[in-house]
């Protein structure tokens, strides 16, 4: 889990920062609000996706290297923890956009009924150890998709299907790569050092999601290195340009 919410700080943090700022901001300006919003979405996607299944790719290679060959049973859970950050990408965001809009009850909402769900599904996977934790965790994160989505269309009116299409090309440019960097470790590098290994796979991945991203969204390399630039810089009113907020200065 600490794993997870490292790449989760890390991936989505700069962003993260601006959120609850920028989206007050524009409340009163519904074609800026739902331009940031899906803006925040989008370049979030960019980032966080490839991390976390990137991650839950080399896994079975990373963790046993990294730790000793014991921690070997955790991977599965690792993996599957992991998956939840397809929910995450976007949803990090959600409780920042709310209070921002004036609905900090509906952040509470979806945390009781997070605990609900977490007090029904641990108990039932319990038998499946620490991998039944963990699919209870996804599970969860999963089954309170859908109420988020709701309550961000209706606080600022976006509909849910475009909420989703906002980190499709990100999507399957991670569930291409993911499986790329699975079948590159397990058929064509098994007899190399872990640490070879990863040397090759991750520069592999890296490839592989940029080039399928580059086709299904060839605007999107110019926009990721904006945030990046704004980013190492530390400017939230660069970053807050990149998501199309007036008034903020874009990256020169």
């Amino acid at each position: 889990n600490r794993v997870f919410d490292e790449v989760s700080r890390l991936a989505t943090g700069p962003l993260a920062g601006i959120a609850m700022a920028a989206t007050a901001r524009a409340r009163g300006d519904v074609s800026t609000l739902q331009r940031i919003v899906l803006g925040l979405y989008r370049m979030s996607t960019l980032f966080a996706l490839p991390a976390f299944v990137g991650l839950a790719a080399i896994a079975p290679v990373l963790l046993p290297w990294l730790f000793g060959e014991h921690w070997t049973p955790a991977v599965i859970a690792l993996q599957i923890l992991l998956l939840a950050g397809l929910r995450t990408a976007t949803g990090v965001f959600n409780v920042s956009i709310l209070r921002a809009m004036g609905r900090a009850d509906l952040p509470i909402v979806l945390l009781g009924a997070g605990v609900v769900l977490n007090a029904v599904l641990l108990p039932a996977l319990a038998g499946w150890g620490l991998a039944g934790a963990a699919l209870a965790v996804l599970a969860r994160t999963l089954a309170t998709w859908p109420l988020g989505c709701l309550f961000i269309r209706a606080t600022t009116g976006i509909p849910v299907a475009e909420q989703i299409r906002a980190g499709g090309a990100a999507t399957l440019a991670a569930l291409v790569m993911g499986p790329v960097v699975m079948f590159a470790l397990a058929g064509l590098l098994p007899g190399l050092p872990a640490s070879m290994q990863l040397l090759l796979a991750i520069p592999l991945g890296g490839l592989v999601y940029a080039g399928v991203l580059m086709l299904l969204s060839p605007r999107t390399l110019p926009r990721t290195l904006d945030v990046l630039r704004a980013g190492f810089d530390r400017s939230d009113r660069s970053l807050a340009a990149v998501l199309g907020e007036p008034g903020a200065s874009r990256p020169a």
